[in-house]
Parts: C-alpha cells; sequence; structure tokens
C-alpha cells in the first residue's frame, strides 16, 4: 500500500514534504536552525549537534549570521521563508525565546513543515494545533517555575511576603505579559541585538527597584530571557552592585546555572533552573527523534527533565 504525500505550497515556489505518520521518518532528513540569538559556533550549537549525534546531517542555521535575528519579526520572517524554501531541510528548529516559537507558529509566513522549540513558557496541550506543524518543545519557564523560586526565594532570604520579591524581565519578550501576573512588582528593560550598553540599561534597572517602597525589595527573579543571557555578564555586574548596597537584606534569583561564570555574589544569590547546554543537548535528542519518527517529540519541562 502506497505512502499518502501532501503537497504544501510556498510563494513563489512548491515545496513537497511528506506527511507525518507515526513511524515514518520524515524526508528530507536536513535540519534547519531559526535562531533570535548567536547560534553558529557558539556553546548551545555544540550541546545540540552532541544531542543530535548524527555526524554529516545537513544544517541550515539562520541566525543573522551569526549575530542572532533578535526580535525582529521581518528577520524572522525572512529566515523561515529561506528554510521552507531549502529543498535538503525536513526540520526546523526554533531557538532563542518564544518569539522564534511563535514565528514558526503563524498561519501566515510560518513553518511549512513540522518544527520544534525552545519556549519561555508552555503553549498549552501538546500537540497544540497551530498551523499543524509543531511537534514538540522544552520549556525553560513557566508559571510552575515561577511559583517554586518564589517559595524558594521566601525559604532561603527569610523573605515575609511576596511583595518583596520583584520580577525583571525585558519588554521584547514573549512571554512577559504572563510573567508581570505573579508578582506585584516587577521592572521591565529593554535588552536585544540592538542594545548598545546593556550595563547601563542594567545599572538603571535596579536603581528602579531600590527605589520601590512599602515595603522594599528584598530580592529580584531574573526572567529567562535569551537576550538576558546573551549579556549576563552584564547583568550579573549590576545585579552584585545592588546587592552591595545593603548585603544583608537583598538576594537575586537566577534562571540558569549559566549565570554562575560570572560570578554572582555568593551566599545571595538563587540559581533555580537548567544548564542551557544541557537543555540544548536535550534539543538536540528530540530533533533526532522527530527526524525519525514526527510523532516522538513532547512539551518537556527543562526544570523537571535537566537535573540542576
Amino acid at each position: 500500500m502506497s505512502k499518502k504525500r501532501r503537497k504544501v505550497k510556498t510563494k513563489g515556489k512548491a515545496a513537497i514534504r511528506k506527511r507525518a505518520h507515526r513511524g515514518t521518518p520524515l524526508s528530507p532528513q536536513g535540519i534547519g536552525v531559526l535562531s533570535s540569538i548567536p547560534f553558529q559556533n557558539k556553546p548551545i550549537q555544540t550541546a545540540f549537534l552532541n544531542g543530535l549525534a548524527t555526524p554529516g546531517i545537513y544544517i541550515n542555521v539562520q541566525d543573522g549570521n551569526g549575530a542572532g535575528l533578535g526580535y525582529d519579526t521581518n528577520a524572522l520572517t525572512t529566515g523561515l521563508t529561506t528554510l521552507n524554501l531549502d529543498p535538503n531541510v525536513g526540520l526546523i528548529v526554533a531557538v532563542g525565546g518564544s518569539i522564534t516559537h511563535n514565528a514558526a507558529m503563524n498561519d501566515v509566513g510560518g513553518a511549512l513543515m513540522p518544527f520544534i522549540s525552545i519556549v519561555g513558557g508552555k503553549f498549552g496541550n501538546f500537540p497544540n494545533p497551530g498551523n499543524g506543524h509543531f511537534c514538540g518543545s522544552i520549556c525553560l519557564q513557566s508559571v510552575s517555575h515561577h511559583a517554586l523560586r518564589i517559595a524558594k526565594i521566601k525559604a532561603l532570604f527569610n523573605i515575609a511576603t511576596n511583595d518583596e520579591i520583584c520580577l525583571l524581565y525585558n519588554t521584547n519578550a514573549a512571554m512577559h505579559s504572563n510573567e508581570v501576573l505573579l508578582l506585584k512588582n516587577s521592572v521591565p528593560v529593554t535588552v536585544d541585538e540592538n542594545t548598545v550598553n546593556a550595563g547601563n540599561v542594567y545599572a538603571q534597572a535596579f536603581n528602579s527597584i531600590s527605589q520601590i517602597q512599602n515595603p522594599t525589595i528584598k530580592a529580584v527573579i531574573v526572567s529567562a530571557d535569551p537576550w538576558f543571557t546573551q549579556t549576563a555578564s552584564n547583568l550579573v555586574t549590576a545585579a552584585n552592585n545592588w546587592i552591595t548596597q545593603l548585603p544583608a537584606q537583598r538576594a537575586v534569583c537566577y534562571c540558569l546555572q549559566e549565570y554562575q561564570q560570572y560570578n554572582p555574589t555568593p551566599g545571595k544569590r538563587l540559581k533555580y533552573g537548567p544548564l542551557l547546554q544541557d537543555v540544548y543537548k536535550a534539543l538536540g535528542q528530540m530533533a533526532k527523534a522527530v527526524l525519525a519518527d514526527p510523532t516522538a517529540g513532547s512539551n518537556e519541562d527543562a526544570t523537571d527533565v535537566i537535573t540542576t
């Protein structure tokens, strides 16, 4: 019995992708990476390839020639078009935050083939219908993650109420509208591929946190934003300076283990979250599984599946 094929039309050209059947490998077997952050020749690419464990596989990376596509929706759409038209790509991997997931999920200008992603928050029950091509994701941050962070901060640093905790978030992040609902106090910053001096941006943000009264802020939760991670050295410096002003009363919670390398103030830090390279290795493993069987994907919680 012959297998059915589904034609998917693209603007200007036509591309044929095999319909995703259980146990039927994708064809073609190449991977296209859409990234809002620098991916090529970075540790996250190495980790992804280690998880993929498929030497010689074709990979087309759209990350602004190593600079990251940022939060530019036009650049993301252009990158997706390039991947959609690449006859060697059968699976798209969207990385660098929920914005790339949203771009791939779009009915217009989105992925025209199966895709998986790393996201900042869960997108409902799996599989999410979307444009019909979503096959799985790894979630770095969710409402439950924040609830656990808040509880751990209060217990570790003798904080009485949630009102003494402030969220630091990126205004560009796709999930910030959900995050800010979790705490009374939050301070926004705007950091992306166009930011000239991230150090000044973070210094101003922590100064704003210092101005919050009734009650004053004793702890800050740093959102799991990909551009926060890209500028982590500047963020940690500003956070350490904030702690130094009142060291007995202040602490910071970081969302990823990678912040450790920038020496956050000992005894006043909480690293609650996964090692990012472990997450990208898990994403590579998911990509390998989905290439072999498009139904093999799932929605994974990084805090649950990665040892921290």
